[in-house]
């Protein structure tokens, strides 16, 4: 039997999972991350962490570790994004 794979992306913990385990033809559905972000969606989180900053609005930035790895490069793309604007970032 020839099988493929499909990446689906939901949000987390909505369990899109259950819903295609029930699919004909499916041989098995799991959750996870297929990757990090694009520097264009992480330059805009970075203008707009700064923007919030200038307004004095506390913001905080948020990835959800996986696997591979992406998100700690992520948070570390974004950390430099943010340094190159001057913004002094904090890390736990």
């Amino acid at each position: 039997m020839s099988t493929q794979t499909a990446v689906f992306g939901g949000g987390c913990f909505w369990c899109t999972e259950a819903a295609f385990q029930d699919l004909k033809g499916v041989v098995r559905a799991l959750p996870g991350y297929a990757g990090g972000y694009p520097a264009p969606v992480l330059r805009g989180w970075a203008r707009w962490l700064c923007e919030q900053a200038k307004a004095g609005r506390p913001s905080f930035a948020y990835f959800n570790n996986d696997t591979g790895g992406a998100a700690v490069r992520d948070a570390r793309t974004l950390s430099e994004l943010l340094l190159e604007r001057g913004l002094a970032v904090a890390t736990q």
